[in-house]
């Protein structure tokens, strides 16, 4: 899958004669060719558009003069014809494809030995960042070690560091100690340059390039859901996650959340959505605003500039729940007429003890509380962040955490119901459960750490949860349907879709009817899970466990996803009848995919 947009300049050319732009280079790279290559499980790039770094740097080096190409591969395909004649070949390391990413660079190096294969990944969510924690140093070290094909790991952010690397191989210099934050080999040996990661200047840094986004415009509408950053990093210490502490610089110092500025934001929004037609952006954000006032006046800054630049489009964004706190009901419904329609927001767990252990900012009352307000305003899906289990919980825990989904109409949701807290290397909460001798020995490549439960009977009532999605698929696919239910209705009052209000009484019956499935759904889950509890309490039984779910859930679900896709089905057709494209909506369940690939941490039990 090459792309076939070299020519368009649309996303560097106002920015090659800014002055003093420290990613225009003094030597003309042109000639130079550089492959960036995603593998993906994903055969739509709607779903899963290619890192936004990769944007980036496929904008530096076009700016620069030089020949990018960006190929998203399966991981169980390999075409030695794809990658020949390239200068420099860059994957992007996410933790649940490592093993195939490194599988095809092996496989690269053995048919083009003089090939440099590179390594780096300056953003996206904490699952992709593990070349961005305190210790991704030793982690890219033994990533290298480990696989020989690698020649270069930049780690952190990396802008700055991969426009010089690729001059020096232009140039054929092979002097790589003054690259900031670069591993690279000499005589065998790996070697670190040791110079401090430089400044990411985002609005010096071009638009991200968008191959493939010409190919997803139909009935006047874009299916493609772009990525699109406003900032990098996050302001919470939140022990779980790699952006409490990555590596973000800005004047030399280090800075725990990078904004972009919002006019060239809301530029490249207006790009997209009026040259490209996008109608719904995906910003990735870890966190949209900044703290205290600033963080306000941002999002009323973002507000005033799309609705006076008329950019019909919807966006999702991750919001603090503290944040939230703040925002005043005609703030929250000036986002609405911005176009926001899905909000994401890290609650992550129902009991206090658990919040504090991680460092949430929150209390569970306001967490509870604020859902509850953006639910009674009615005008957004408030997707929420949930970890049901991790090491240290008993069952009275899992109670808990049960009943505060359900007080918060969240116990529908089998994902999060079942979502098993991930451990990645390098962040302050694995150094916790190695502390406390849970952290298991574990293949280092994933980046991801196995542990132990310190109660045995938390593991059995995870396992049986985590394997509904194998007994029973259609649970997933379930739960997919009811997010895409969600993104209909939150989408219902926004402009783009005015088409909709033409079927006001049709859209009603589907949110009543839908409303009774959730709640149905969230009771049925709920009870298997708490008769789990309770099984793992007495005595634990692999026959007991199937009579409880051939009892309680099979049939349930069954019955719960053809009804839900009829549902869905028959209100498309009315929107249809209305005028609406129906790919304005965007009915793609983009939020889960990740949780599909590495629900379960796994791990053995104290």
């Amino acid at each position: 899958m090459l792309n076939g947009y070299h020519g368009n300049s649309a996303f560097w050319k106002d920015f090659i004669n800014l002055s003093n732009n420290p990613y225009k280079l003094k030597t003309d790279l042109s000639g130079f060719r550089c492959l960036f290559v995603y593998v993906s499980t994903q055969d739509d790039l709607s779903t899963q558009n290619y890192p936004i770094s990769f944007g980036y740097m496929t904008s530096l080096l076009r700016m620069n003069g030089a020949d990018a190409t960006i190929l998203v591969p399966r991981p169980d395909t390999y075409d030695k014809r794809m990658y020949s004649d390239f200068d420099l070949i860059c994957f992007y390391p996410m933790v649940a494809l490592l093993h195939k990413t490194l599988e095809i660079a092996s496989e690269i190096k053995n048919d083009f030995q003089n090939s440099r294969i590179c390594l780096f990944n300056s953003d996206q969510h904490q699952h992709e960042m593990i070349l961005c924690t305190p210790k991704a140093a030793d982690y890219a070290q033994t990533l290298m070690v480990q696989c020989s094909s690698v020649d270069f790991v930049l780690v952190g952010e990396a802008e700055s560091s991969f426009v010089k690397l690729c001059e020096k191989l232009a140039t054929g210099d092979n002097g790589f100690a003054d690259i900031p934050s670069c591993f690279y080999r000499k005589d065998n040996i790996v070697e670190f340059s040791g110079k401090p990661i430089e400044s990411v200047n985002f609005d010096m840094l071009p638009f991200p390039s968008r191959d493939f986004l010409e190919r997803g415009i139909s009935d006047g509408v874009n299916i493609f859901s772009p990525r699109i950053q406003s900032s990098r990093g996050c302001v919470s210490p939140c022990l779980f996650c790699a952006e409490s502490s990555r590596n973000i610089t800005e004047n030399g110092r280090k800075r725990s959340w990078l904004g972009r500025n919002i006019d060239k934001f809301v530029d490249e929004i207006e790009l997209l959505s009026k040259q490209y037609k996008v109608a719904f952006f995906n910003v990735i954000d870890s966190s949209f605003e900044d703290p205290g006032r600033k963080g306000i006046e941002r999002i009323n800054h973002f507000c005033d500039e799309i609705i006076s630049r008329d950019i019909l489009s919807s966006f999702k964004i991750h919001l603090r729940v503290e944040t939230i706190g703040k925002l005043d009901d005609e703030l929250l419904l000036k986002l609405k007429e911005a176009g926001v329609d899905v909000l994401v927001i890290g609650i992550e767990s129902g009991i206090s003890r658990e919040l504090r252990s991680y460092r949430k900012i929150t209390t569970l009352k306001e967490n509870s509380d604020n859902i509850h307000r953006l639910d009674q305003l009615g005008k957004f899906f408030n997707f929420v962040g949930f970890m049901m289990f991790s090491p240290f919980l008993d069952l009275k825990d899992l109670f808990e955490k049960v009943q505060f989904m359900k007080r918060i109409n969240r116990g529908w949701d089998y994902l999060a119901m079942s979502r098993n807290l991930l451990v990645y290397k390098g962040t302050a909460y694995h150094d916790l459960i190695d502390t406390h001798g849970l952290a298991l020995e574990y293949d280092m490549m994933p980046g991801v750490a196995s542990y132990k439960y310190q109660d045995g009977r938390v593991k059995y009532v995870a396992d049986e949860m985590g394997k509904l999605k194998v007994r029973c698929p259609e649970i997933v696919s379930l739960n997919n349907l009811l997010y895409d239910v969600q993104n209909i209705m939150s989408r219902y009052g926004n402009k783009i879709n005015k088409h909709l209000w033409k079927k006001e009484t049709s859209f009603l019956e589907f949110r009543e009817r839908i409303d009774q499935i959730l709640f149905s759904n969230q009771k049925v889950l709920s009870q298997y899970f708490i008769d789990l509890i309770d099984l793992a309490d007495m005595k634990w039984s692999d026959e007991k466990a199937e009579l409880i779910y051939l009892d309680q859930v099979h049939n349930f679900i069954s019955d719960s996803y053809r009804e839900t896709k009829k549902l869905i089905k028959n209100i498309l057709k009315d929107f249809e009848d209305s005028g609406l494209a129906t790919n304005r909506l965007y009915l793609k369940t983009w939020i889960s995919l990740t949780d599909t690939q590495i629900n379960t941490a796994g791990g053995s039990v104290v």
